[in-house]
């Protein structure tokens, strides 16, 4: 039941976005007939598709006629404000490198997909994709950053959509946000900081933190997203360097996928981090008391550890003494 569908939902929402389902009854409710029209696409191949997302209840199936559901309309039409749409097309492009799942754990090698070359398409699906869950969350998130006072500099470290820099200045007046992030991503981001009217004070700065230099000066560094895509000694090294990138007293925060320590018990969702991330990263989701070791070899105190509302995540922070 699981290996059918499991599978099953996830290629239909895939295929039902990508052929224009949703947006085709987004003024008004059609008939199989009416749909494929609307879609360009065969009756009989049109209607097995609305009828498995209706069955879904993706959409709404009534004597004969298909429309939105307020889920439906509220995250899979590409103008809405909370539109998931670009999350759906680069989770589509993710499940192409799974395929190679058997010969990836035999060797426990991978091609890593933040050292591949990819299209300006892909960056902004995958910039996209992570912005939207920059909006739902961001709010929470800035309200649980407790700096030691109001930062006037925050350097956001692979957080190439800048949204969450955003947030921070609108909370902050007098902040200053710098974003690390590779090259692709950052010709994304600032296109999206500039739709917000944010350009002047979200700067992208591209590079790669493993071997590009951090600066200094900085009261805030932020690590969001990151520590999942890094092997070991990466995530010590985006430790280490975020200590070394702060002034005295200054705040880093990392947020990251939750995960327990392997004594005690898990979860489909933790343990499906950690696969997808080895496959897309070479990488795992790291458990909260390991990254709060690193925090502390690295010189960091005072750590305090929240976790978010409808999310399996935590928000990490820790002062540089001084």
């Amino acid at each position: 039941m699981e290996v059918t569908f499991g599978a099953g939902l996830s290629r239909t929402l895939i295929t039902g976005t990508r052929l224009g389902l949703f947006e085709a009854l987004k003024d008004g409710d059609a008939d199989a007939d009416e749909l494929a029209a609307r879609m360009g696409c065969s009756k009989l191949g049109t209607e097995v598709l609305a009828n498995a997302l209706a069955g879904a209840r993706t959409i709404k199936r009534r004597k004969g006629r298909y429309s939105l559901t307020k889920a439906a309309r509220k995250f899979l039409l590409r103008d809405a404000p909370q539109s998931m749409v670009p999350g759906v097309e680069f989770l589509a492009y993710c499940q192409t490198l799974l395929v190679d799942m058997e010969e990836a754990i035999r060797t426990g090698e991978v091609v890593r997909f933040h050292d591949m070359d990819h299209p300006p398409e892909l960056w902004a699906s995958y910039m996209g994709a992570l912005s939207t869950f920059a909006k739902l969350f961001g709010s929470q998130i800035v309200k649980k950053i407790k700096p030691t006072s109001a930062p006037k500099r925050v350097l956001d470290v692979g957080g190439g959509h800048g949204q969450f820099c955003v947030a921070l200045c609108n909370k902050y007046p007098d902040l200053q946000a710098e974003v690390l992030d590779l090259p692709g991503a950052c010709v994304a981001g600032r296109a999206m900081v500039a739709d917000v009217g944010m350009r002047e004070r979200v700067v992208h700065r591209a590079g790669d933190f493993r071997t590009d230099e951090w600066g200094t000066g900085n009261e805030l560094v932020l690590i969001f997203h990151v520590m999942h895509n890094a092997t070991e000694a990466e995530a010590k090294l985006l430790v280490d360097r975020a200590f070394a990138a702060l002034n005295p007293g200054g705040t880093v925060v990392i947020y990251d996928a939750s995960h327990s320590a392997a004594d005690s018990a898990i979860d489909f969702s933790s343990g499906w981090n950690e696969l997808f991330f080895f496959m897309i990263s070479g990488a795992q989701a790291w458990p909260e008391s390991t990254m709060r070791g690193w925090m502390k070899e690295a010189g960091f105190v005072r750590l305090t550890t929240k976790e978010l509302l409808g999310a399996p995540e935590v928000v990490i922070t820790g002062v540089k003494a001084g």
